[in-house]
């Protein structure tokens, strides 16, 4: 991560009003630009023909190096949001703030080598030997100047965030790659989609790895060096059918002929695309394709399905520092735990599952400030008998906690 109040002591610190170019496309330069606060949006075309937005971005982003390494045009304009800060890096304090936060070379290195997996495919999709033709090799190479400064790992190849209609409105494109830690706590096993019937290389969690590390009040777990959310929905790359790992092989309660038929009318509005290695926007897109599709394609109405994929939806929001968009997911789960806990009463549970329940409920009654509610759940999660007793203590601490709300 950008040590961003590190940065701001260094270099050129300039600020922009809302709705200011910092640059436009085709403008010479040769400087790059961190963002200390505000967000940006990266555009294509110009106003007489329109502008496309390419990618929005935000604090700790990083773009226009290209120029700075080579002197290119801008392949791009970059328009303010809002208020927006950035330091500016030239040749001059380039080496100062590489020693500074050694974490920049390493994002400008992976930037550099997906351009250069970005030019490869290009070059075999065309069917084309190595380009001789500097004039075109110059244009594809302007196409990815900020698409790659925008990954760690592997390139997304179309810009699907900015149009995919699963995603929810205010969704921004992430800057972040999965993790090299997390190899060892995966394997690939080759597994066949229940929709289309592709077999493909499916990566899975070596759980027996996992080591906890805490536990939240939402019942979240934390784990040593790596975060299962990333692989716990799986999406086939064909058809993309999405489904949680222990369901995807077989759900009774999907409807493969209303499944098939919803597929293939969004296939072509989703621009999304599956990498082996994935990146937090396929986690994201993961998620939001399988609460569509569990809203769109069950036999019967899942509240217990949906609460959980939004619950992990808020989780993976929160992470991402994204407050709105996490409350607003949590708002949904909480919503259809709470339909599910109430009224569907063919699902019975045990004894901690329903404590656990209890005690969730408690919490996201609590974080929407429904504290008489929250009070309520938690005191039904004390069961002295035949509760577990760890649940019991947690319980009655909240139920405790609950009495300076009231």
């Amino acid at each position: 991560m950008v040590d961003i109040a590190k940065l701001a002591k260094m270099g050129s610190l300039r600020k922009y009003s809302a709705g200011e170019y910092i640059f436009r496309e085709g403008e010479c330069g040769k400087e790059m630009y961190i963002i200390l606060s505000g967000k940006v949006d990266v555009l294509k075309g110009n106003q007489a023909t329109g502008e496309k937005r390419i990618i929005s971005l935000g604090a700790g982003d990083f773009f226009g190096e290209m120029s700075l390494f080579e002197g290119l045009p801008r392949s791009a304009s970059v328009f303010t949001l809002g208020e927006v800060a950035v330091i500016v890096i030239t040749e001059n304090n380039f080496e100062d703030v590489i020693l500074s936060d050694p974490s920049i070379a390493k994002r400008l290195i992976a930037s550099l080598c997906a351009r250069i997996r970005h030019l490869d495919v290009k070059l075999v999709e065309k069917n084309a030997l190595p380009l001789c033709d500097s004039e075109e090799q110059t244009s594809l190479e302007n196409q990815t100047e900020f698409s790659e400064a925008k990954t760690e790992t592997e390139i997304i190849e179309k810009d699907w965030t900015a149009e995919a209609p699963f995603l929810p409105e205010g969704f921004r494109q992430h800057l972040q790659g999965e993790p090299e830690v997390f190899a060892q706590f995966l394997y690939e096993k080759k597994v066949a989609c229940p929709i289309c019937g592709i077999e493909y290389q499916q990566k899975m969690v070596r759980e027996s790895k996992m080591l906890i590390e805490r536990t939240d009040s939402d019942l979240r777990k934390h784990y040593q060096d790596f975060e299962p959310l990333w692989y716990q929905v799986w999406v086939c790359p064909k058809c993309y059918y999405a489904n949680f790992s222990t369901d995807f092989p077989f759900d009774p309660d999907i409807d493969k002929e209303v499944t098939k038929q919803f597929l293939a009318v969004q296939s072509g509005k989703e621009k999304a695309a599956f990498s082996d290695v994935r990146t937090l926007d396929q986690v994201f897109a993961a998620h939001y394709l399988l609460v569509q599709q569990i809203t769109n394609c069950s036999k019967h109405k899942r509240s217990d399905k949906l609460a959980k994929a939004w619950l992990r939806l808020s989780w993976l929001h929160r992470d991402a520092e994204e407050e709105d968009l996490a409350k607003s997911a949590e708002q949904k789960a909480l919503e259809n735990y709470l339909e599910f806990f109430n009224q569907e009463t063919g699902r019975p549970m045990k004894i901690d599952q329903e404590q656990q329940m209890m005690i969730l409920l408690g919490e996201l009654l609590f974080r929407s400030e429904r504290y008489k509610e929250a009070q309520q759940y938690f005191t039904r999660a004390v069961r002295h008998r035949d509760g577990i007793k760890k649940y019991n203590e947690e319980a009655y601490n909240r139920v405790q906690d609950m009495k300076k709300y009231l």
